[in-house]
């Protein structure tokens, strides 16, 4: 026989209750007139600070044969309350991580906080851990469905931010594991929310190539889209971003050209109307491996036009597909490309042709076209247009049938 307990915010056993565990498993014998009883002992899902009846439903796959299955599921009378521990703005919280288990706090956000931007952080003491964070408004998140995630994966350091805070109530869950096991399958972490004014937080990716131009990620508080960026490095050496993607208030793509620019170690420095903010030791010039500029070095001085040329070796391409299928089955076909170089690769761009006869389509029904050849442009997805950055790598799937041996190729 298999039981269930829930916890409902009414008197009524629906879709929306939450379990308190998986099924609970016993083998039960009673004569007429007898009766049995269990206990639960367990963690508390992830529910919304608030009073809930417990449901518990006994016999859910109904394997016991009885005249009356209405009687299989009792509510409580009263309501039991849920808490949710407060991580309080401003206050560094230590707490333990266990492996695989969700630990949960929330975060109330008063009126006169409405709009300014929160970074939450998770700082792990294991250095092996592995760990997830994520936010939502209002809601207790999952790690499927959440409003904010962790941008890291694989490490155990993890933050989010929130460009714009609502007031209200966020809850926040971590999840996480280290490779130990058994009664130490835990970490130690300290969780900090805290409210950050105009600030540059990160810059990706952390090195570029001294040969042409070189796109960053920039991510940070309270950005606009007139700010101006600017590298600063060795020798009093300055480089101003030549263009500047505004993304929203937390992030932007920012080109330099960094052609002769000395090699070593860069500030960054953000300035808007009468604020600047400057983010240390975040950047490194090295070695460009390929790019050349045509003129101009973004210092202020005059400039006409920046092309990198002789980038095309630094483009990572592969072509994955099953490597055989039944005849007449739709294959799916993964192009992975990126940029492995350290300057931009401008326009990337490829055309996949089909060498046996397979057709090809963006989509399943245009293969119906018995099109032999794709164009595909070579984008990072949520990235600047017209560049790949270098470090970053992203896919297209397209689709083939198997009415002729699958062979493809990238081509120019």
């Amino acid at each position: 026989m298999r039981e269930l307990v829930y916890l409902s915010p009414d008197s009524l056993l629906d879709v929306t209750d939450v379990p308190l565990s998986s099924p609970l498993s016993r083998s039960i014998s009673l004569v007429p007139g007898t009766s049995a009883s269990k206990s639960y002992t367990g963690v508390t899902p992830g529910v919304p600070l608030g009073d809930y009846h417990v449901i518990v439903a006994t016999d859910v796959l109904d394997n016991i044969f009885e005249s009356n299955e209405g009687n299989n599921f009792r509510i409580s009378s009263e309501k039991v309350m849920v808490t949710v521990p407060e991580l309080p703005i401003g206050a560094p919280t230590p707490d333990t991580l266990h492996n695989n288990t969700a630990l949960y706090y929330r975060i109330e956000v008063p009126d006169s906080l409405t709009d300014e931007t929160l970074l939450l952080t998770l700082d792990a003491l294991d250095a092996g851990g592995v760990n997830e964070l994520y936010l939502s408004h209002n809601a207790v998140p999952t790690r499927s469905v959440h409003d904010f995630a962790f941008g890291n994966p694989f490490s155990p350091d993890q933050s989010v931010l929130v460009p714009e805070l609502k007031a209200g109530t966020y809850y926040l869950l971590a999840y996480g594991a280290t490779p130990t096991l058994g009664a130490n399958a835990k970490q130690a972490i300290t969780l900090l929310a805290e409210i950050i004014n105009f600030s540059i937080l990160n810059v990706a990716a952390g090195e570029g190539g001294n040969t042409g131009n070189v796109t960053l990620r920039v991510d940070g508080s309270k950005f606009t889209s007139d700010m101006i960026l600017k590298l600063k490095g060795p020798s009093l050496t300055t480089r101003t971003a030549l263009k500047i993607i505004y993304v929203n208030s937390t992030r932007v793509f920012a080109t330099f050209n960094l052609a002769g620019a000395p090699l070593g170690l860069y500030d960054m420095e953000a300035s808007k109307q009468a604020e600047t903010t400057l983010l240390q030791d975040c950047f490194t010039v090295i070695a460009g491996n390929a790019g050349t500029t045509s003129s101009g070095d973004g210092s202020g001085g005059f400039f006409c036009t920046i092309v990198n040329i002789g980038t095309d070796q630094n483009l990572s391409e592969n072509i994955v597909h099953p490597p055989s299928v039944r005849i007449n089955r739709l294959v799916p076909i993964t192009i992975q490309y990126g940029n492995a170089g350290n300057v931009d690769i401008p326009m990337p761009s490829r055309f996949l042709i089909s060498l046996r006869g397979a057709p090809l389509g963006f989509t399943s029904d245009e293969l119906a076209e018995k099109k032999q050849e794709l164009y595909l442009e070579f984008r990072e997805i949520g990235g600047p247009p017209g560049i790949l950055r270098p470090g970053s790598f992203s896919s297209i799937t397209v689709y083939s049938y198997s009415s002729h041996p699958l062979q493809f190729v990238l081509t120019e």
